[in-house]
């Protein structure tokens, strides 16, 4: 999405103007109790949120600060263009998508439940999920648009494995079907906090007995914007 510009303001009113004090900031805004904040749930998520908890650790320096932000999650950049949905069967004959599904056939891509420590900067995550449920608010319809992106909130990991990518299409009774799934491999030094991963669906197969596409995630550290 577009960069917005967001406006931050201290949970107590006012900040303390003394050189040196320590200024914790947490985007989107979330209550810090001893040091602590609760990480988002990212196991279901839809293009409607914005993208999940980035911190900072300032002090206040001539009565300023300054905020430079850092991620905990990574990022898949999944890209579904009308060509992937080419030789897509539905029920219904319908090619539109309305969900994503990521599964992982190695560690969690999803926080269930967890907190970040601003003594440590690290996250502690008490509950994972080897799936990412990822709601599009409007159908991606092959009919009149040729492409879409999105951004998906990944849990960082250090590790190669595959990772099942489904496109689902969501028939009248409301239940969902998958229509077209792709299998791809991480990075062989896994998905790194910060990182944008670029992966683009470009055909499907077209034949029952011919195997999903395979590859590699690329990525890239680079700036992320922060949208309202």
């Amino acid at each position: 999405k577009d960069a917005t510009i967001a406006t931050f303001s201290p949970l107590e009113g006012t900040l303390k103007d003394i050189n040196g004090e320590t200024v914790h900031a947490v985007y989107p805004a979330a209550d810090i109790t001893d040091g602590e904040v609760s990480l988002p749930a990212t196991e279901d998520w839809s293009d409607a949120q914005t993208l999940p908890f980035a911190y900072a650790v300032s002090s206040i320096q001539n009565s300023k600060v300054d905020l430079q932000f850092k991620h905990v999650f990574t990022f898949l950049k999944l890209t579904i263009t009308a060509d992937a949905l080419k030789n897509a069967t539905s029920s219904d004959g319908d090619k539109s998508i309305h969900q994503l599904v990521i599964k992982s056939a190695g560690d969690a891509l999803g926080v269930r439940k967890g907190t970040f420590s601003f003594d440590t900067q690290k996250a502690n995550i008490s509950e994972t999920s080897g799936s990412i449920y990822y709601t599009l608010t409007e159908a991606f319809n092959p009919e009149s648009e040729t492409e879409r992106s999105v951004y998906i909130p990944l849990l960082p990991v250090t590790t190669e494995f595959d990772i099942n990518i489904y496109l689902q299409h969501k028939n009248a009774e409301g239940k969902f079907a998958t229509i077209h799934e792709v299998v791809k491999k991480t990075p062989s030094t896994g998905f790194e906090a910060g990182h944008v991963y670029t992966l683009k669906l470009v055909g499907t197969t077209s034949g029952e007995e011919e195997k999903p596409s395979t590859g590699t995630i690329e990525g890239e550290e680079g700036e992320i914007h922060l949208s309202a």
